[in-house]
């Protein structure tokens, strides 16, 4: 039931995000082609790494403690993105897709 509701929840929290994060980055002026850049990243980084979480959690760890890391990982590159673009409009894009590859793996 717990791994249940931690899936509901992580997909609950990530669709939200998904669903707004280009009308996010464009209030912020970032552009259009760097927000498709940014979603690219992201889906290729994932690409790659949804299979070496899955071999680490089969292998090696307990999947509930990989997916509560995961979350925890994507909560806080959430928080610290909206503090940087809060705080300072000006976010260097390198910093924007260092941000996507942590969130996306």
């Amino acid at each position: 039931m717990s791994l249940n509701l931690l899936i509901f929840v992580s997909y609950l929290s990530t669709c939200v995000w998904s669903r707004y994060q280009s009308i996010v980055f464009l209030s912020y002026g970032v552009s259009a082609s760097r927000i498709g850049l940014l979603k690219s990243i992201g889906y290729l980084v994932k690409l790659f790494s949804a299979p070496a979480w899955a071999a680490l959690s089969d292998v090696k760890f307990d999947p509930v403690n990989c997916l509560i890391f995961c979350y925890a990982v994507g909560i806080f590159t959430i928080y610290i993105l909206w503090h940087l673009l809060l705080d300072d409009n000006k976010t260097p894009f390198a910093i924007l897709i260092l941000l996507r590859i942590v969130r996306s793996s």
